[in-house]
């Protein structure tokens, strides 16, 4: 994740808490400052910046090397964003390398620390966030337990759930996974920030499309998306990204269904329309980046 500033001036600065093990920033801060009082010695703070200090507290007797970003919460110079490995969630990069991968008109990087788990193992999925990501207002991953979020200068920390839900046509309900691996009973929705397509080969699949006057793209949290069957394939692996000949600035999304579901196909044909909502069981619709606290 990261923090940067509101860019009303001509250089953003950022400090980045990036996606890749089991800490964030703020606990840091918080654990850092019981370890300096409990063994008797204070961090040496460096200014960085304006409102960024970084301090490196060693000791070789317990045995400890931790890093410290101490961040004055009361300027607006300053964010919180999370990041992706490259730029999708497929795939994987060194914490420096997403740093450096901030887009100029966002700011410049000038923290970084690692934070939650994702699917290291080689495959289709590499990358995947194990629990709830928000970047950049944008939801990416939908949460499985303890989570991480910013809303303005507020950080919050609380168990989150998942009550996102594909409404079919016929009005029955079916929980939706995000941007994850799929399985035989579960659907999962896949937007375009997951990568070029959805790598699940041979399962059933609707493309997705916006219907003009409603929210679409890129997702919300809390919100409720009407859309309409462009296309269904039994083959899997749908592209993410508008065929050729067509409006390249709607994007689409894919709902991939385990076997187990494909019963509701009877009731689907290209051109039906059907919703899903983004509910969470806390509200986020303000929150502009977050990550999971677990696996």
């Amino acid at each position: 994740m990261t923090i940067h500033p509101t860019l009303h001036t001509t250089k953003a600065l950022f400090i980045f808490i990036l996606r890749f093990r089991t800490f964030c920033l703020c606990l840091c801060i918080g654990l850092t400052a019981n370890c300096a009082a409990q063994s008797g010695f204070q961090p040496h703070y460096i200014a960085v910046a304006p409102g960024l200090d970084y301090a490196h507290i060693l000791s070789t007797n317990q045995p400890w090397s931790i890093h410290v970003a101490r961040l004055d919460r009361s300027r607006h110079d300053f964010s919180i964003v999370s990041t992706l490995g490259r730029e999708h969630i497929q795939g994987l990069s060194p914490v420096r390398a997403q740093a450096g991968s901030v887009p100029p008109a966002q700011g410049r990087a000038l923290a970084a620390v690692n934070g939650d788990f994702f699917v290291i193992k080689p495959g289709p999925y590499q990358g995947d966030p194990q629990g709830l990501q928000i970047l950049y207002g944008e939801l990416i991953r939908e949460p499985a337990s303890v989570s991480f979020w910013v809303e303005g200068n507020d950080l919050h920390i609380e168990k989150i759930t998942s009550r996102m839900s594909l409404v079919w046509p016929d009005g029955q309900r079916t929980p939706l996974g995000l941007n994850q691996a799929p399985r035989t009973n579960t659907a999962v929705l896949f937007t375009p920030i997951f990568g070029s397509s959805t790598r699940a080969t041979n399962y059933a699949e609707l493309t997705l499309e916006g219907i003009a006057g409603h929210p679409w793209l890129p997702l919300r949290a809390g919100h409720t998306y009407p859309a309409r069957v462009r296309d269904i394939t039994l083959a899997g692996n749908s592209t993410l990204t508008p065929p050729e000949g067509t409006n390249a600035q709607s994007p689409i999304a894919v709902i991939t269904l385990g076997w187990m579901l494909t019963n509701h196909l009877a009731a689907v044909k290209p051109g039906s329309l059907l919703q899903f909502s983004t509910e969470l069981s806390t509200d986020l619709s303000q929150a502009s980046a977050a990550i999971g606290g677990g696996p």
